[in-house]
């Protein structure tokens, strides 16, 4: 509950106030959007990363609409994902640790805002690439943890998948 309570103080402290599109966030705007129009990833639009998170995003807008409100909604919604991950890779660690850890996720790298343009954050980050890729580590991770506990080979599948992914 209190990571949860953490998660919406500071969703609705920093609303609409996370990035300016102009200056380092259009990119992911842009890109997916164009792949909508039908552009070609790496022929018509240059781009320098995996093709995953500019696939993704289109997905989002496709789904729900060109808007940075679109990628908003899905990066909050990837946030909630990764801090279950979080939570769940320190059970061990007992209530106390799972609570801080994902605190300090949420403070310093959620919601983070140390610059005036805000891009270095997970809402709105300078490039979904890397959110995306932290969250398959994650996810990875525990799959591998699945995988020894139980030998399932679908916890050795899902495990792969997310690792090709990240690539």
């Amino acid at each position: 509950m209190i990571v949860a309570a953490v998660f919406a103080a500071l969703a609705a402290q920093g609303w609409r106030r996370w990035t300016d599109p102009l200056i380092d966030f259009g990119a992911e705007l842009y890109v997916p959007w164009r792949l909508l129009e039908g552009d070609r990833l790496y022929a018509e639009i240059a781009y320098r990363n995996g093709p995953l998170s500019p696939f993704l995003n289109a997905l989002w807008f496709q789904l729900f609409g060109v808007s940075v409100t679109t990628l908003v909604f899905c990066n909050l919604a990837l946030l909630a994902l990764l801090c279950l991950l979080t939570w769940r890779l320190f059970a061990a660690t007992g209530r106390l640790a799972q609570t801080l850890v994902c605190v300090a996720l949420l403070v310093a790298f959620g919601f983070a805002n140390f610059t005036e343009t805000a891009n270095y954050n997970w809402v709105t980050p300078y490039q979904h690439s890397q959110t995306h890729g932290v969250l398959l580590g994650f996810a990875m991770i525990a799959a591998l943890g699945a995988a020894l506990r139980s030998g399932s080979r679908r916890a050795w599948a899902a495990a792969g998948i997310c690792l090709g992914l990240a690539f």
